[in-house]
Formats: C-alpha cells, structure tokens, sequence
C-alpha cells in the first residue's frame, strides 16, 4: 500500500544518507556533486529517492539522532529486518494457524532465544 511503500522508501533514503556520512568526513559527493555538507547531503539523498526537496532554510537531520547515537551505518537494519519479517510471514501466508510452521518457527527462533547466530536460524527457518 502505499503508506508502507513511503515508509520503505524514507527508511531507504535515511540509511543511504546514514551509510554516507559513515563513509568518510565532510565534505561529501552525491549525485555527482560533491562539496556538500550534512544538510544539503540530507536534501541531496532526499530529493533522489522521495522526489521532493527539503523546504528552505530547514535541517531535518538535526532531529535525526540515530547517526550519533551509535548505530554506526547501521540504519539499514530496519530494512533487512522487514525483509526477514515478510520471509517469515510467507512461511504462514496460506495458513496463519499452521501448527507444522508453528512449531518450526518455535524451535528455530523462540525456544534458541537471543543467539550471536540468530540471522542463521532466520535463514534456515526461511530458507531450508
């Protein structure tokens, strides 16, 4: 729906710009330009991926804290984690009550719990 598909697209603009200023220092380069500093890098990315421009004399990156509060490039992740989210969802797309799927999708994810390998258990749930 297209709620979902401007929140995937604003998650997707922010993790570009995220994965960016994590790249190198100022100033940057984007869509051949270069010279940019984190506002006009903001708007630049912005522009390129929702179509709009920022409204003049605005820095909506300042309200943004994930870049400075340790994520490290690391917004992406909300991404990939609606892609796992979706694959797990298939697994139960002709019958949400499948109690085989159920079960599997205890074993593999609840019953291990919070494990250093937990992308692996995703993968072989979804993918074997």
């Amino acid at each position: 729906d297209r709620v979902s598909t401007q929140s995937t697209w604003g998650i997707a603009f922010m993790a570009h710009y995220d994965l960016i200023i994590h790249s190198g220092p100022p100033p940057y380069a984007h869509g051949g330009a270069e010279g940019l500093d984190l506002v006009t890098l903001f708007g630049a990315v912005r522009q390129g991926a929702l179509g709009f421009p920022l409204q003049p004399d605005t820095n909506p990156a300042a309200a943004w804290y994930h870049p400075v509060t340790g994520y490290d490039a690391g917004y992406f992740g909300y991404l990939w984690s609606e892609v796992y989210a979706l694959d797990l969802f298939d697994r139960f797309k002709d019958n949400l009550f499948d109690g085989e799927q159920g079960a599997r999708f205890r074993a593999a994810i609840l019953q291990p719990g919070a494990k250093p390998n937990s992308v692996a258990q995703i993968h072989l749930l979804i993918y074997y």
